[in-house]
């Protein structure tokens, strides 16, 4: 089975990006579904994480508070590298497992969707690797309407990831949604007809 990555900066769109190659046919694994799903209160990831980070990160409902976790490791690259030996292992196992499960199912070709595959060395276990970018001021303007966030911590979620530029310089192919979404629909099918992963009709 050929496995293409798909990464980006946050709030850049890769999710849009991910999931117009899902409607064309192409089966998109979501890692970052998969970090929630490994974190839900009785897995051993999620008991580590309230070990490590205190009873402070966990909602009413027993579930990791995702912002309020958030609010602690973007402030902190030591407490982020800390998080992530605690859940990068557990999110590379779930990519694997949901890649085997397509290929037993007979698909010829999948996506795997990583905001952090390149600062996790991961590119090559790719084909290749799609990168999504836009223009930094409207990544910042999504990043605040979307996450509810000030504009100073949207900076420093975008300050905690791989610039965006260099993120793009490292990947085979990038779609940029700085336009309307037509525009990116658009540059999506070229480039699922380039590469000849669109799905039999």
């Amino acid at each position: 089975m050929r496995i293409f990555g798909l990464t980006g900066g946050i709030g850049c769109g890769k999710s849009l990006v991910a999931g117009l190659i899902a409607e064309a046919g192409v089966p998109v694994v979501d890692a970052d579904l998969i970090a929630r799903e490994i974190v839900e209160p009785g897995t051993e990831c999620h008991d580590e994480i309230i070990a490590r980070f205190g009873e402070s990160v966990v909602a009413a409902d027993g579930r990791i508070d995702r912002k309020r976790l958030g609010g602690i490791v973007f402030a902190d690259p030591a407490r982020r590298a800390e998080l992530e030996s605690i859940t990068i292992p557990k999110i590379r196992a779930g990519i694997e497992v949901a890649l085997a499960r397509l290929e037993a199912a007979g698909n010829q070709a999948a996506v795997v969707e990583a905001a952090l595959l390149h600062e996790n060395r991961r590119a090559s276990r790719f084909e290749s690797v799609i990168c999504v970018s836009c223009d930094p001021e409207i990544q910042l303007r999504r990043i605040v309407a979307r996450d509810g966030i000030t504009v100073p911590e949207a900076r420093q979620r975008i300050g905690a990831q791989m610039d965006s530029r260099e993120k793009a310089g490292l990947s085979d192919h990038v779609i940029d949604n700085s336009g309307s979404r037509d525009d990116t629909i658009r540059q999506v099918s070229n480039l699922l007809e380039r590469l000849n992963i669109n799905p039999p009709k």
